[in-house]
């Protein structure tokens, strides 16, 4: 049988995570219960939110105990890499993303899988093709690809086994290559045993 007290254990500044009778809540710094012992389970703490799950579900509050992210997700990824109020969020078996320093889903949970946000966008997989989303909850790049590598500001991409390059707005390159490589501030072609080389600057002024 679980104690009453299982633990108390300082997160954020004055508040601490306590455990009674197996549920989780939150004190003060004066050790009053400041959100009560009703969650299940606790996932990461950021700041002044934190993961909790109720019902079975995921969601997000704050230390006032206000509903920020609502409880109706089956996992909430913690947040990593530049955007920390992003997270990935998970509901019947589909990935989107979630805002929550303002609560808003801004990619809907429509993808089989998604990649953390990284220079503003995310590559997403749906019916086993990989896109690109935007932080303004666009796919800016449709989900045809075989495969999609992110390098920073342009992405390689792969279909029916050819590669091309694809800039966050649009294909510049098909893909017809047998092969792409980058080495150093140069990307280089191939097409059977021919290689041609350009420098990753110059990416914007290809056409097709």
């Amino acid at each position: 049988m679980k104690n009453i007290i299982e633990y108390n254990h300082p997160i954020f500044k004055d508040y601490t995570l306590t455990e009674r009778y197996g549920k989780y809540g939150f004190l003060n710094k004066d050790e009053k219960v400041v959100i009560t012992c009703q969650y299940e389970n606790y996932g990461f703490t950021h700041n002044e939110f934190a993961n909790m799950k109720l019902n079975g579900k995921w969601g997000i509050i704050n230390y006032a105990g206000k509903e920020i992210v609502p409880f109706i997700y089956d996992m909430i990824e913690k947040p990593r890499y530049e955007y920390i109020n992003i997270v990935q969020v998970m509901r019947n078996g589909f990935w989107g993303f979630v805002d929550f320093y303002c609560g808003k889903e801004f990619i809907p949970c429509v993808y089989q899988k998604v990649n953390d946000f990284i220079n503003n966008y995310a590559i997403v997989w749906r019916n086993s093709k990989c896109g690109i989303v935007n932080k303004n909850g666009e796919e800016v790049v449709l989900c045809k690809y075989d495969r999609i590598e992110h390098h920073y500001d342009y992405f390689i991409t792969k279909l029916n086994n050819k590669y091309g390059i694809s800039l966050p707005s649009n294909e510049i390159v098909a893909c017809v290559f047998d092969e792409i490589c980058r080495i150093k501030d140069l990307l280089c072609f191939r097409s059977a045993t021919k290689w041609g080389v350009i420098h990753v600057s110059k990416l914007a002024s290809l056409k097709d």
